[in-house]
């Protein structure tokens, strides 16, 4: 599915409720994000977060290397080869309640100083 529109996606598509219904249907699921290459802003660890929530665990491989403060991560549910285990700490997104919206906008737009 690709559902990349603007510089994002529906933020009802990184919840933990969305990525369930995934894991119904899908034995292997990858899914490219973008986000900061150090996986420190609240859009990467509540995504990352979301998808173990679904998955159980998350793999996360940097497709894109370099110097950017962005990157192409493929998010996989099994230890895929040359993806590193990410166990990190996150918020989870829900279908009721999230701020994936607003994350994505701070994490593209602004600064992750509060």
């Amino acid at each position: 599915m690709d559902a990349y529109f603007g510089q994002g996606i529906p933020d009802e598509l990184v919840t933990a409720e969305f990525f369930r219904d995934v894991r119904e249907i899908s034995d292997h699921t990858a899914a490219n994000v973008i986000m900061d290459r150090n996986m420190d802003s609240a859009f990467a660890r509540n995504v990352l977060a979301s998808f173990r929530a679904a998955f159980g665990a998350v793999w996360v491989k940097d497709v894109k290397p370099g110097e950017s403060y962005y990157t192409n991560a493929l998010v996989v549910s099994w230890p895929l080869a040359g993806a590193t285990e990410w166990k990190g700490k996150g918020a989870i997104y829900h279908d009721d309640r999230n701020s994936a919206d607003r994350d994505h906008v701070k994490l593209i737009w602004g600064s992750d100083e509060e």
